[in-house]
């Protein structure tokens, strides 16, 4: 595996796990595009409502079997939160394979994460002086009527400092500094509020999708 490939892996998923994964037991599965049609239903009659290029990266939210068909349909968010529908036969599996797609990815168009951290470090933490600007866009690229996400600034003296609350289907690009670290709290809908991710910029822009 690259280092590309191990950078753009999410915090949570384990690298090695090669085992293909069903939708019946998770949602919100990180997949690939061959690229193509982008359709408002699961079926060709459908409407296109966007397109995709090879190695586009999607979220898998609902699979769709068509009895007809070597390949279910699959509802998915894309470009930042778009939600459409595409065939199985033209999605691929990046790391982890995937069950009702074609096969891995020949192509990886994932933009580079940021730098992560345990959420136990926050208290480490804090803004550095920086001349070096950079930015991160945070893609709120999940299921939809979900948790919603807090995002914080970690200032100078370690406080944190609310910015942005984003819900499914938003996205937000901070202009900011490789030593200033950020907070990404998922709120439940009770109000429950944990850590899901805790980051620092990289010198190029880097994205972080939080699901």
């Amino acid at each position: 595996m690259s280092s590309k490939q191990c950078l753009n892996v999410v915090w949570f998923v384990v690298c090695f796990i090669l085992a293909p994964f069903s939708l019946a037991h998770a949602s919100g599965l990180e997949a690939g595009s061959w690229g193509g049609k982008v359709r408002a239903g699961p079926g060709k009659n459908y409407d296109q409502i966007g397109s995709l290029q090879n190695g586009d990266p999607v979220v898998l939210l609902k699979r769709f079997d068509v009895a007809s068909s070597e390949y279910p349909w699959f509802e998915l968010t894309f470009k930042g939160g778009q939600v459409g529908y595409q065939w199985g036969g033209i999605l691929c599996a990046f790391e982890t394979a995937v069950e009702g797609v074609y096969k891995q990815c020949e192509k990886d168009n994932r933009p580079l994460v940021p730098r992560l951290f345990a959420c136990s470090e926050e208290a480490g933490l804090r803004s550095k002086n920086s001349k070096r600007e950079t930015q991160i866009k945070f893609v709120a690229n999940g299921p939809r009527n979900t948790d919603r996400f807090e995002i914080y600034w970690l200032d100078y003296d370690g406080q944190r400092k609310k910015y942005k609350t984003l819900t499914p289907g938003q996205s937000w690009t901070v202009k900011t500094y490789p030593s200033h670290p950020w907070l990404v709290l998922r709120v439940s809908n009770s109000g429950e509020k944990s850590c899901f991710a805790l980051v620092r910029g990289r010198k190029q822009s880097s994205e972080l999708q939080v699901r």
